[in-house]
């Protein structure tokens, strides 16, 4: 490792402090044991973002009285992100609750990113959910919560409809 720079400084014409530079940095590499530490701290996954994001809607949810029946329910045609109850109706509704983030408004934020193809396999997800249930299927209605930047979430009760 070290003759390819001793080589590149010998038949290059550099400055002495061109070399001096180089040899302080080929030597600053020298005291790495192993592979050196990132300068930066890792950014988290797109997996680990979307936890997140799905656990601020969930605790925002609860805040509204909401209640948890399932998160993260996959099928061939979609997922549910979160399925709550909402009680205070009578009767009470089954919530499916798609949860969008964005970190900016580039692309016109996270509302518009719900576009027609995603509601439906939202709705295709619904009714595969509700054909495993064994009761009758409940009132039922498909919210969106938004997560954008650092604002609050932004909670759209009947944001489309099945």
């Amino acid at each position: 490792m070290g003759k390819p720079l001793l080589i590149l400084v010998s038949k290059a014409r550099l400055t002495k402090s061109a070399i001096t530079f180089l040899m302080q940095h080929w030597l600053s590499k020298k005291k790495w044991v192993g592979k050196p530490k990132p300068l930066t701290t890792p950014v988290p996954s797109a997996k680990e973002r979307g936890e997140a994001a799905e656990n601020q809607a969930l605790a925002y949810l609860k805040e509204q009285g909401l209640r948890l029946e399932a998160r993260n329910v996959r099928y061939s045609c979609g997922e549910l992100d979160l399925i709550m109850w909402d009680l205070s109706p009578k009767p009470a509704t089954l919530v499916f609750v798609e949860v969008r983030a964005r970190a900016g408004t580039t692309y016109g934020g996270a509302a518009v990113s719900i576009n027609i193809a995603k509601q439906r396999r939202i709705i295709a997800a619904a009714a595969q959910y509700l054909q495993t249930r064994k009761a009758s299927p409940p009132p039922c209605r498909f919210d969106v919560v938004l997560l954008q930047d650092e604002t609050p979430p932004q909670w759209l009760q009947s944001a489309f409809t099945a």
